[in-house]
């Protein structure tokens, strides 16, 4: 309850109720730490990563407090309860190709399936595992709205090479490549050639103004090339490309001109299925590690679930309805499991899950409309928020 009390003179306002008794008691446990009730943790988990739920016996209350611990920020584009589950094979797959790595032996790992499926993680997965062997991740992704823009996929990966900061010019980041990589004449040459994958306009020198069409392609396609060997030299690379299926046409030529080349790096990308005619001959032909994810067991999903929720156990209602309507899409279990959170359908209290109402006409019935419902519940500058970062598209600076 939130209320203001007093009289015409003199008034104050209050928060009363049995959240605040709840958060008065978990101070005064705290002892120079953050204790977040479970419901504070479910709110914020967007946000936040949390230890696991212990119980904490307070005073004044009877039954035991599952508590738990803010742990730090989320890294961007982790979601909540994103462990992997299931998809042993898959993971043993990619496990394989980490270790070729490692070996020095690259290779190319295409993720296809239906949205929704899990190829994020799985490619996340793959980043973790090459981190964790010493390996350097690198990454781009195709763009819904622009697919115009020629290298627009690449252009991520090779800024982030190069180190070049944000917002400076052609000419001077020209002078940033020149200084930082002195001593790789691999890299200062023919430096134009780089200015439309960095998304840069770089005056033309004596080595390339007379490069034209194909012929100016290819030796764009080669000083890229000596880059990623340069970064490649004294440990592998690991370049991630998501959303293939929306590549421009210089990426994807790019693509299938590595390819051709295999070299110290392994590129796994992820793509709706695709008719093969899409993806460029010398891709095709390529040693590519080609995994199809399908839709999850039961079992997964109802293991999601219990993952996504903090339990151990679901009521049957609930188990009975994930199984009629996500079609072992593990996003829309999530998400419908969200959605049904902030409708009241279900409530997690002490780590049990209880159902109320989940035979209503009003239940999302697509991922869309799963996360749509819950776009319509937020605040309006929260939505006007999202509707401009939509028009910015998929990805923009952090300070935009």
């Amino acid at each position: 309850l939130c209320t203001g009390f007093g009289d015409a003179r003199r008034r104050a306002f209050g928060v009363f109720g049995d959240g605040t008794n709840v958060a008065t008691r978990l101070m005064q446990a705290a002892h120079d730490e953050i204790l977040c009730d479970e419901h504070t943790a479910l709110a914020a988990r967007e946000r936040l990563l949390f230890s696991p739920p212990q119980a904490l016996q307070v005073k004044g209350r009877q039954q035991a407090v599952r508590v738990s611990r803010p742990l730090g920020r989320r890294p961007a584009g982790e979601a909540p309860g994103a462990a992997l589950v299931g998809r042993i094979e898959e993971r043993r797959r990619i496990e394989a190709g980490v270790e070729a790595l490692v070996s020095g032996r690259g290779g190319l790992l295409l993720i296809e399936g239906e949205a929704g499926l899990g190829k994020s993680m799985l490619l996340s997965e793959a980043r973790q595992q090459a981190r964790d062997r010493g390996l350097r991740c690198v990454g781009g992704s195709g763009d819904v709205v622009d697919r115009s823009t020629p290298y627009l996929a690449w252009r991520a990966i090779f800024t982030d090479l190069l180190e070049i900061p944000p917002h400076l010019d052609g000419a001077h980041a020209a002078q940033h490549i020149l200084t930082r990589f002195a001593a790789a004449r691999n890299i200062a040459d023919r430096l134009p050639l780089r200015g439309p994958v960095l998304g840069l306009s770089m005056t033309d020198t004596e080595h390339t103004r007379d490069l034209r069409g194909d012929v100016r392609a290819a030796n764009t396609h080669r000083v890229m090339r000596a880059v990623l060997r340069h970064f490649a030299t004294d440990r592998g690379l690991l370049i991630t490309l998501e959303d293939a299926h929306w590549l421009d046409s210089a990426s994807l030529a790019y693509l299938g001109w590595l390819a051709r080349k295999p070299d110290r790096w392994l590129i796994a990308l992820t793509s709706r299925p695709q008719p093969e005619r899409r993806w460029p001959l010398a891709l095709r032909d390529a040693a590519l590690e080609h995994l199809r994810l399908g839709e999850m067991s039961d079992a997964d999903v109802r293991a999601l679930a219990l993952q996504v929720l903090g339990v151990t156990d679901l009521p049957r209602a609930l188990e009975q309805l994930l199984g009629h309507k996500v079609g072992g899409n593990p996003y829309f279990c999530c998400e419908l499991l969200r959605a049904l959170q902030e409708n009241g359908c279900i409530r997690v209290r002490d780590g049990v899950c209880q159902a109320v109402g989940l035979l209503g006409d009003d239940l999302p019935t697509t991922v869309e409309s799963a996360v749509l419902g819950r776009l319509d519940r937020l605040a309006p500058p929260e939505q006007f928020c999202l509707k401009t970062a939509a028009v910015l598209g998929q990805s923009f600076p952090e300070d935009v």
